[in-house]
């Protein structure tokens, strides 16, 4: 088994079909920019990490109200804009999704096994229902495809399951 050393805050790694692992790396939370990266499966110390793509800034989610008991009304104001990639699922044209807690966002890199350098990376979902509010300090924390290509998110903060429908994505 080869150790390959990272200075970063990784949180998530996929294998895809095209013999490569995709690593989910929260750079904002140590100084820098959260990315996608990839590296050949069979990989060996002197391998390079490719940059697959960089998360776009796209800051906090918009605010939530939530109703409490007593019938009053909080409203939550998010103001992180530290990014938090977190989970990753291929879809079955090789569209690689990605997860963010932090801002409740869930990312699309189309064709994410063929582009090279800099890929694109548009924004699915930017909801704060998806966003963190509080402990667990995770919103969108897991996502999957189904077989009819709905993606399921786990949107812990709202102790959730829910399913992204076509017009989304």
């Amino acid at each position: 088994m080869m150790i390959r050393p990272v200075r970063s805050a990784l949180r998530e790694v996929r294998a895809s079909a095209d013999g490569k692992v995709y690593i989910c790396n929260t750079g904002d939370l140590v100084g820098s920019q959260s990315k996608i990266q990839r590296i050949p499966a069979d990989f060996h110390a002197g391998t390079p990490i490719e940059d697959v793509a960089p998360l776009p800034r796209i800051g906090p989610p918009p605010d939530r109200t939530v109703g409490n008991p007593d019938g009053s009304q909080d409203v939550i104001e998010f103001g992180n804009n530290a990014s938090a990639p977190n989970a990753m699922a291929f879809r079955s044209d090789s569209s690689l999704f990605v997860s963010d807690s932090f801002r409740g966002a869930i990312f699309r890199i189309e064709n994410a096994d063929l582009c090279t350098g800099s890929c694109s990376v548009s924004t699915v979902q930017h909801d704060a229902l998806l966003a963190t509010a509080g402990f667990p300090p995770f919103g969108a924390n897991g996502i999957a495809f189904d077989s009819s290509g709905r993606l399921w998110v786990a949107a812990n903060q709202a102790d959730e399951v829910v399913v992204l429908n076509g017009e989304w994505i």
